[in-house]
Protein backbone atom coordinates (compact mmCIF):
# COMPACT_ATOMS: atom_id res chain seq x y z
CA UNK A 1 0.00 0.00 0.00
CA UNK A 2 0.93 3.62 -0.55
CA UNK A 3 2.35 5.64 2.28
CA UNK A 4 4.07 9.13 2.30
CA UNK A 5 6.06 10.94 5.50
CA UNK A 6 5.83 14.80 4.53
CA UNK A 7 8.09 15.70 7.55
CA UNK A 8 11.07 13.93 5.91
CA UNK A 9 9.94 13.72 2.42
CA UNK A 10 9.57 10.18 1.80
CA UNK A 11 7.28 7.96 -0.16
CA UNK A 12 6.60 4.52 -1.49
CA UNK A 13 4.68 1.88 -2.26
CA UNK A 14 4.94 -1.48 -0.42
CA UNK A 15 3.92 -3.96 -3.06
CA UNK A 16 4.91 -6.83 -5.84
CA UNK A 17 5.99 -4.03 -7.87
CA UNK A 18 6.93 -0.83 -5.66
CA UNK A 19 9.29 1.60 -4.39
CA UNK A 20 10.85 3.80 -1.99
CA UNK A 21 11.69 7.61 -3.03
CA UNK A 22 13.59 8.76 -0.14
CA UNK A 23 13.17 12.35 -1.42
CA UNK A 24 15.25 15.66 -1.01
CA UNK A 25 16.96 15.12 2.38
CA UNK A 26 18.27 11.49 1.33
CA UNK A 27 19.74 12.84 -2.01
CA UNK A 28 17.07 11.73 -3.63
CA UNK A 29 17.57 8.15 -3.75
CA UNK A 30 14.39 6.11 -5.36
CA UNK A 31 14.64 1.99 -4.94
CA UNK A 32 12.42 0.36 -7.12
CA UNK A 33 11.54 -3.49 -6.97
CA UNK A 34 9.40 -5.57 -9.10
CA UNK A 35 8.73 -9.25 -10.46
CA UNK A 36 8.18 -10.04 -13.55
CA UNK A 37 7.82 -13.53 -16.22
CA UNK A 38 10.01 -12.78 -18.76
CA UNK A 39 8.04 -14.95 -21.76
CA UNK A 40 9.93 -13.40 -24.52
CA UNK A 41 13.92 -12.08 -24.86
CA UNK A 42 14.49 -8.84 -24.81
CA UNK A 43 11.88 -7.90 -23.01
CA UNK A 44 11.16 -3.90 -21.90
CA UNK A 45 10.04 -3.65 -18.06
CA UNK A 46 8.91 -0.30 -16.49
CA UNK A 47 9.91 0.60 -13.21
CA UNK A 48 7.02 2.05 -10.78
CA UNK A 49 7.72 5.42 -11.06
CA UNK A 50 10.08 7.67 -13.22
CA UNK A 51 13.52 9.04 -12.48
CA UNK A 52 16.13 10.97 -13.78
CA UNK A 53 18.53 8.00 -14.31
CA UNK A 54 19.05 4.59 -13.28
CA UNK A 55 22.50 3.95 -11.43
CA UNK A 56 22.53 -0.07 -11.50
CA UNK A 57 20.04 -2.76 -11.92
CA UNK A 58 20.09 -6.15 -10.03
CA UNK A 59 18.35 -9.60 -11.25
CA UNK A 60 17.88 -12.72 -9.96
CA UNK A 61 16.43 -15.63 -11.48
CA UNK A 62 13.08 -16.49 -9.36
CA UNK A 63 12.97 -19.63 -10.41
CA UNK A 64 14.51 -23.31 -11.02
CA UNK A 65 17.68 -23.46 -13.25
CA UNK A 66 20.23 -21.26 -13.65
CA UNK A 67 19.27 -18.29 -16.48
CA UNK A 68 21.75 -15.74 -16.85
CA UNK A 69 20.88 -11.92 -17.85
CA UNK A 70 21.95 -9.34 -19.12
CA UNK A 71 20.53 -5.47 -18.39
CA UNK A 72 20.21 -2.42 -19.75
CA UNK A 73 18.83 0.80 -19.09
CA UNK A 74 16.65 2.13 -22.09
CA UNK A 75 15.09 5.59 -20.61
CA UNK A 76 15.03 7.06 -17.23
CA UNK A 77 11.79 4.88 -15.97
CA UNK A 78 12.39 1.41 -18.55
CA UNK A 79 15.14 -1.21 -18.86
CA UNK A 80 15.59 -4.05 -21.25
CA UNK A 81 16.15 -7.78 -20.30
CA UNK A 82 18.02 -10.65 -22.28
CA UNK A 83 17.78 -13.96 -20.57
CA UNK A 84 19.47 -17.42 -21.67
CA UNK A 85 19.05 -20.44 -19.63
CA UNK A 86 21.38 -23.47 -19.07
CA UNK A 87 20.51 -24.64 -22.23
CA UNK A 88 22.07 -21.66 -23.93
CA UNK A 89 18.51 -20.65 -25.55
CA UNK A 90 15.75 -18.72 -23.82
CA UNK A 91 13.48 -20.27 -21.98
CA UNK A 92 10.70 -18.06 -19.99
CA UNK A 93 11.32 -17.46 -16.09
CA UNK A 94 10.42 -15.48 -13.37
CA UNK A 95 12.60 -12.55 -12.96
CA UNK A 96 13.26 -10.32 -9.69
CA UNK A 97 14.61 -6.82 -9.98
CA UNK A 98 15.66 -4.04 -7.94
CA UNK A 99 16.50 -0.55 -9.21
CA UNK A 100 18.86 2.08 -7.52
CA UNK A 101 17.66 5.52 -9.15
CA UNK A 102 18.11 9.16 -8.06
CA UNK A 103 15.06 12.03 -8.24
Amino acid sequence: SKFTNSKLGISGLMAQNGYVNFGKLFGGLIVQWGLIYLSYDEQEITLPITSNGIFIILGLDNDYGCDRFGTQASASNKFKVWERSEQGVFAGTNFQWMAICRQ
